[in-house]
This record gives C-alpha cells, structure tokens and sequence, in this order.
C-alpha cells in the first residue's frame, strides 16, 4: 500500500484513517496475521526507508495490524543474538546495518545503524514473543 506522504513529516489523519478501514478489509479476506503487516523498508532494508520514523505504527498494532511491545519489556535472557532475532523477525541481514536501521525505524522511530543496545534487544525479544504467539500489540 502505498501512502503520499514526504517522510519528514507525520501523516495525515484521514490517510490513517483510510488506511486502517483498507487494512481491516485486506485482514477480513485474506487472512493475513498481525505480525505479517511490514513495511516497505522491513521487507527491504538497503533499498527502501519508507514509511518513515512518523508512521503511527503502535496505532496499527494497537488496532491490530503489526507487532508492538510497550516500553519497557523485560531483558532479553542470557545469550540473546540480536542478529538471529533480526532474522527470526523477518529482516534481510545481507547488511546488517540496514536492517537495524529499518527495525530503529518501525518499533523506535528513530535511524541509526549501530549495535543494538540491551533495550533494543530487549524489545526485539518482547516482539519476537508476540509473533510466535501471533499477538498484534500488548
């Protein structure tokens, strides 16, 4: 789906409106799980950045459209490889960067390619749990 938008800039309520009305139709008849609703720059993280950091993304979770944990989840456990969870999360880790980038991007609203810190992971657990309990939003 693809929305007008410039990406400095949030998006306009009636496309969001619009948008959760087209997406609930889409979930109605295909079936499509909550954690398989992705965006352009999850799908590709070295060529694609949009929607942006201004998409409402817990909005989408919270009507049931994507993942989404409140802040703060638990600690990741002992071991936990941020990489694996990345990949287990659906993102392309050919350049694993980008993919932290775009997970920054969609769960943080934010865009740095470095490490994940220990909140980061925690919260990439937090989702993981979620789609492998086929949960929207907690």
């Amino acid at each position: 789906i693809e929305l007008d938008n410039t990406g400095a800039e949030p998006f306009a309520e009636p496309q969001v409106t619009a948008l959760l009305a087209l997406l609930g139709e889409l979930r109605e008849r295909h079936r499509i799980p909550a954690a398989n609703i992705l965006a352009h720059g999850d799908v590709a993280p070295t060529r694609k950045v949009d929607p942006s950091r201004f998409f409402p993304w817990r909005r989408l979770a919270q009507a049931g459209f994507g993942l989404w944990c409140e802040a703060p989840p638990p600690a990741a456990p002992a071991g936990f490889d941020a990489v694996l969870g990345l990949r287990a999360l659906g993102y392309d880790m050919a350049v694993p960067a980008a993919a932290r980038a775009a997970f920054r991007r969609h769960f943080l609203g934010q865009e740095d390619e470095a490490e994940l810190s220990e909140s980061e992971q925690a919260l990439l657990h937090c989702l993981l749990d979620q789609s492998a309990a086929g949960m929207g939003s907690e």
